[in-house]
C-alpha cells in the first residue's frame, strides 16, 4: 500500500467520524419518524380518494344494471310490436352502449381493487416501519435521560460536581464524595 492510499484512507476515516460526530442520531431519528409519518398522511389521503372512486365505480354499475334492465324492457317492447324496428334498433344500440359501458366499469373497478390491496399492504409497512422507528426515537430519549431511583432521584453527576470534588481532594481531602 502506497503512502498517498494510506494517507488518503486515513483521511476518508477521519472525515466520516467528524460526519457521525455531527450528525446526531437522535435528530437523525426524529426527522425519519417525522418522514415516515408525512409518507404515511399522504398514503392515508391516497387511499382515501381510491376508497371513494372504488364505492362510486359501485353504485354507477348499480345504476348501469337498472339502465340495461330498462333498456332491455323497451327492446322487447319494440321487438314485439310489428313496424318499430327502427325503434328497436335504437333501443338494441342503448343497450349494447350500457352493456359496454358496464364492462369497462367492471374493468375498471378490478384494476382499482388491486392497486387499493397493493396500496393498503403498503401503508400497513409504513405503520410497521413508524413504530419501529418510533421504538429506537424513544429508546434513544431513555438513554439520554439520567438514571433515577423509584423515588425519583437523579444518579446522574455533572461535569461541575466532578470538578468541585476534585478541587476539593487537592486543597486538603477534607470532603469526600458522598
Amino acid at each position: 500500500m502506497t503512502i498517498v492510499q494510506r494517507v488518503s484512507r486515513l483521511f476518508k476515516a477521519d472525515m466520516n467520524e467528524l460526519l457521525d460526530k455531527l450528525e446526531e442520531p437522535k435528530a437523525a431519528l426524529k426527522q425519519a419518524l417525522r418522514d415516515k409519518e408525512a409518507e404515511m398522511r399522504s398514503l392515508q389521503g391516497t387511499l382515501q380518494v381510491k376508497e371513494k372512486e372504488f364505492k362510486q365505480i359501485g353504485e354507477r354499475q348499480k345504476r348501469l344494471q337498472d339502465d340495461i334492465a330498462t333498456a332491455e324492457a323497451q327492446l322487447q317492447l319494440c321487438l314485439n310490436t310489428k313496424g318499430r324496428d327502427d325503434l328497436a334498433k335504437s333501443c338494441m344500440r342503448r343497450r349494447l352502449e350500457l352493456a359496454k359501458l358496464l364492462a369497462h366499469l367492471g374493468q375498471a373497478e378490478k384494476n382499482l381493487s388491486e392497486k387499493l390491496a397493493e396500496d393498503r399492504l403498503q401503508y400497513a409497512d409504513f405503520e410497521q416501519k413508524h413504530a419501529s422507528i418510533r421504538q429506537k426515537v424513544e429508546v434513544m430519549v431513555d438513554l439520554e435521560e439520567p438514571a433515577t431511583t423509584a423515588t425519583g432521584t437523579h444518579f446522574a453527576v455533572t461535569d461541575e460536581e466532578v470538578e468541585l470534588a476534585l478541587l476539593q481532594r487537592q486543597k486538603g481531602g477534607k470532603a469526600h464524595a458522598e
